[in-house]
């Protein structure tokens, strides 16, 4: 199965949206103290959304830089999981690493996924052929026969 331009573009889009109101909820916590919650639950949807994304793309495409990004999403929660609970005792400033961990460290991997997002539509945009690997099927018919 082929990934389509339109099927980029949706997902850019909804990526686009919930990272806008994610820092508009940052830009209003000077005015409402206490919305910063928005963004965090913003981050966690964000998370959901390029995940299953990913995971769609890669199934759908074969594509190696989904699969990647992945394998490091699953490494990073494996790795965060770990340091949350062994190291509470040993951290001289636990809640300064749990906010690295869980809220900056997610941020570094969303924006990662939304340029990949981003290079990939543009890309595709740019160019009308489907040349590039990612836009071939996973399972090439001609195997078959």
């Amino acid at each position: 199965m082929k990934i389509s331009k339109n099927i980029l573009a949706f997902d850019l889009s909804i990526q686009t949206l919930i990272i806008g109101f994610a820092l508009t909820s940052v830009a209003f916590e000077v005015i409402f103290p206490g919305s910063l919650i928005y963004y965090l639950i913003l981050q966690l949807v964000l998370g959901f959304w390029q995940v299953l994304s990913a995971i769609g793309i890669a199934i759908l495409t074969g594509n190696k830089k989904r699969l990647q990004y992945l394998v490091a999403v699953a490494a990073f929660f494996i790795n965060a999981g770990l340091i949350s609970y062994f190291w509470k005792d040993y951290l001289f400033e636990y809640k300064i690493a749990m906010i690295v961990i869980w809220v900056a460290m997610p941020v570094v991997y969303a924006l990662w996924y939304f340029k990949m997002t981003y290079r990939d539509y543009m890309s595709f945009r740019n160019s009308n052929r489907l040349n590039d690997s990612f836009y071939e099927p996973i399972i090439d018919p001609k195997d078959f026969v």
